[in-house]
């Protein structure tokens, strides 16, 4: 493909389609508007989906003819799709959610474009060769397993977070401006769940553990524990009024909405990702008052009976190793150990662990709450092991590049991009959130990571960007250019 250098955009084709904000907003207000509605008129969401056939028909050729005039948008919107796992398109023998479907269509329309548009094709990642063969070794996991449908399930699953979503997202994102375009549609569509979240705990009262769309209160959590660390580093590093005030409604919506869910894992992993985020920017001072803060509360919390405070309770129970819940996750972790000393090169077979530990007895064990032992256990020890090299990879590419990048404005991307991926893998060192709604936005964020950075290559092997610290301006947030560099234009 032939690319232009523009300012600001770096570097598109000369019939390259922009990102809309414009259409983000609407999106936004519509999914406001309607939810309001729904509530005037009490009208159930369920029941609502449960029409003909031909209409979800209708809309799909609406969306798949929407991604053919403007790919970049429809697949960015669908981060406002994605987080409604909760809700599932009716009339089928399988689980087929709004965000799945959605997904579907933008991909077809993505592959259908990489046929016919002369240049176009899939460009590399710094993790590739991991993520090939962490799906083929999934693939190969199917040789243990019994339970045909769950295991279908799981694979597709799979190719959904790993393979659509992450090279989806890496494809379009071809500028800055897609890029904190994309910024801007997951701070409107983390708005809007957030308040879902708060909406739902004002309205079922202080006993509850607000779930949002997401159907467990721990996903929901997982997902706020992803957006809080990204929306710190980007009101930090916007400097346009407008949307640096979104980015900071989206964060203070989202720390409320996360404090519902008493979810600690997604606590432990928004201060990770925030305390890493503050040590790569040199804010030393607020790495002290933040720790100081937590060792307070937590201290506090100790002495304070669980009955008279909820929230100091949960705190509490971090340090608890008789915790119920973390007697639990034990019980898992023996079982993962146990599946993987049983059969390590093929694990139970994709889909197949909740089988396993009704089988054994324990069907309370099912879900084995850690990413890489649940892995190990349901695919093997090849396919973690292949799992725990995507993210290395993705780490060595991103920190050499925090390292030596001398733009600020990319800096600042990248340093955004880590803290949202540490905090995903702080929650799921005691969780599995590889799951519908936050594998996909984790495709996304893996996706995005290598796009930026894809963006900063082409500008430095052009010699079209100055290596220099600041902005050309601090309005347009432009990377600052060579002289001379748009009358090359």
């Amino acid at each position: 493909m032939d690319l232009l250098y523009t300012p600001k955009h770096g570097f598109v084709s000369d019939s390259h389609p922009r990102t809309n904000t414009g259409f983000f907003y609407f999106l936004f207000s519509a999914f406001l508007g309607g939810f309001i509605i729904f509530e005037l008129f009490n009208i159930n969401f369920s029941e609502f989906l449960n029409v003909t056939w031909s209409l979800f028909v209708a809309v799909g050729v609406l969306i798949l003819i929407f991604s053919f005039l403007n790919l970049e948008t429809a697949v960015l919107s669908l981060v406002f799709i994605v987080p409604i796992t909760s809700f599932q398109l009716p009339g089928l023998p399988f689980v087929l959610t709004l965000g799945d479907a959605y997904l579907l269509v933008v991909t077809v329309a993505w592959l259908m474009r990489l046929m016919v548009k002369s240049g176009e094709r899939i460009e590399k990642t710094p993790f590739d060769k991991p993520l090939i063969l962490f799906v083929f070794l999934s693939i190969t996991s199917l040789i243990n397993a019994h339970n045909m449908g769950a295991a279908a399930t799981e694979l597709v699953q799979t190719l959904e977070f790993f393979i659509a979503s992450v090279y989806l997202f890496h494809s379009v994102i071809r500028t800055t401006e897609d890029f904190e375009n994309a910024m801007l549609a997951l701070a409107l569509s983390g708005i809007l769940f957030s308040m879902y979240g708060i909406r739902e705990y004002m309205i079922l009262g202080s006993g509850t553990r607000v779930s949002a769309t997401f159907g467990h209160f721990n996903a929901f959590g997982a997902y706020l524990a992803m957006l809080v660390p990204l929306f710190f580093n980007m009101s930090l590093s916007e400097h346009r009024r407008g949307r640096r005030v979104v980015f900071i409604a989206a964060m203070a919506l989202a720390v409320a909405a996360v404090m519902f869910t008493f979810s600690r894992g997604a606590w432990i992993g928004i201060l990770s990702g925030l305390l890493l985020a503050s040590w790569l920017r040199g804010m030393n001072q607020f790495i002290k008052y933040l720790t100081v803060g937590v060792i307070v509360i937590i201290t506090i919390s100790v002495f304070i009976p669980k009955q008279i405070e909820r929230y100091t309770g949960r705190m509490a129970s971090i340090t608890e190793i008789n915790d119920e819940s973390t007697q639990s996750r034990l019980e898992q972790y023996e079982m993962s150990l146990e599946i993987m000393m049983n059969s390590p090169f093929f694990g139970t077979g994709i889909g197949q662990v909740w089988d396993y530990a009704s089988a054994r007895g324990t069907p309370e064990l099912g879900e084995i709450h850690n990413l890489f032992l649940n892995i190990g256990a349901d695919r093997g020890i090849p396919a973690m092991i292949a799992l725990f090299f995507v993210f290395l990879f993705y780490y060595r590419a991103i920190t050499q590049r925090i390292t030596q990048s001398r733009s600020r404005f990319f800096k600042n991307m990248y340093i955004a991009n880590i803290s949202v991926l540490v905090s995903f893998l702080v929650v799921n060192l005691t969780a599995y959130q590889l799951v519908r709604g936050l594998g996909v936005l984790l495709g996304l964020f893996l996706g995005l990571g290598s796009s930026i950075m894809r963006i900063e290559s082409h500008l430095l092997d052009s010699g079209l960007l100055e290596e220099d610290l600041e902005y050309e301006d601090e309005v347009s947030r432009e990377p600052a250019l060579l002289a001379g560099a748009r009358d090359r234009v």
